[in-house]
């Protein structure tokens, strides 16, 4: 990819929302399901990391 197809994310009345094209990452398909606070998108990748590292320490065991 080159920089100039990679588009910034979209701020729009404190939301944050997808850009048309552009890469795909985490925050960005939790942002497809529904635009969202910083704060928000922050929470639920935290929530999801928390629940991986839980899973991962179980699987150890």
């Amino acid at each position: 990819m080159t920089r100039e197809a990679q588009k910034p994310t979209v701020v729009r009345g404190g939301r944050l929302y997808v850009p048309d094209g552009g890469n795909l990452s985490l925050p960005r398909l939790f942002l497809k399901l529904r635009p969202m606070t910083e704060k928000e998108l922050v929470r639920r990748v935290w929530m999801l990391e928390a629940v991986s590292v839980v899973l991962g320490v179980i699987v150890a065991l």
